[in-house]
């Protein structure tokens, strides 16, 4: 079953004809993990990220997916917020979690250096379980250009407030592939404390975004997002 899930994933990677970030928070970043990659700036996003519940948490679930919706804005290059709700079931109940991201980039990538993202991940929490997904980070992202390809190697310390999180404090992080005859493709695979992610994102006619995410090489999960560009 594992083995049929990959080939049927890698299989939509090759039909890509053609996004950025993690999604099912409407931020830039890997798929799960935060780097310290940045939108353009005077940028507005709108979109939507289908998931499956481990993707969120280990918590148990009446439904195997949740729906996440966000808005962001990116209004200079070192400074990002985006606004999510999520809606799921659990014993008999529609639950909803409202939560507000936010990211600032003290430094900019350099020849030599790596940019450095300070951001944090629904800090304040609504109630006792929703600050489950609290947390705050330390990112550092550095690009290499090597002959057809653009590497990016991404790491960060992330640490979950809440006591009852199976990630806790890690280190996390990944490397992603931007082949260079088509810069909106982009390939990338990451470690987000506690399992292996493989994704692939692309953007379309200039305000189009996908992304496609397979998380421990059997759960599949998607978004979409819309963007407007210098507003």
């Amino acid at each position: 079953m594992m083995k049929k899930n990959v080939i049927t994933f890698i299989f939509i990677l090759l039909s890509c004809i053609s996004a950025r970030g993690q999604f099912y928070r409407g931020v830039e970043g890997l798929a799960h993990s935060p780097s310290a990659e940045m939108r353009q700036a005077a940028s507005l996003r709108v979109g939507g990220f289908y998931a499956h519940k481990d993707f969120l948490s280990k918590s148990t679930s009446e439904t195997d997916y949740a729906r996440i919706y966000f808005i962001s804005l990116t209004p200079y290059e070192w400074v990002e917020a985006s606004y999510a709700i999520s809606t799921s079931r659990r014993n008999g109940f529609d639950y909803q979690d409202r939560s507000l991201s936010l990211r600032v980039r003290p430094l900019k990538e350099g020849k030599w250096w790596p940019a450095i993202v300070l951001g944090t991940q629904d800090l304040a929490g609504e109630a006792s379980d929703t600050k489950y997904y609290s947390n705050a980070y330390i990112a550092a992202s550095k690009h290499i250009d090597v002959p057809g390809v653009e590497i990016g190697l991404h790491a960060a310390y992330r640490h979950y407030f809440s006591a009852d999180h199976e990630n806790g404090s890690a280190i996390v992080g990944g490397i992603t592939f931007r082949p260079e005859f088509y810069k909106p493709f982009r390939l990338l695979a990451e470690w987000n404390g506690y399992e292996v992610i493989l994704g692939a994102e692309a953007e379309l006619f200039n305000f189009l975004n996908l992304q496609l995410v397979l998380e421990d090489f059997k759960r599949l999960n998607f978004g979409i997002m819309f963007e407007i560009k210098q507003l």
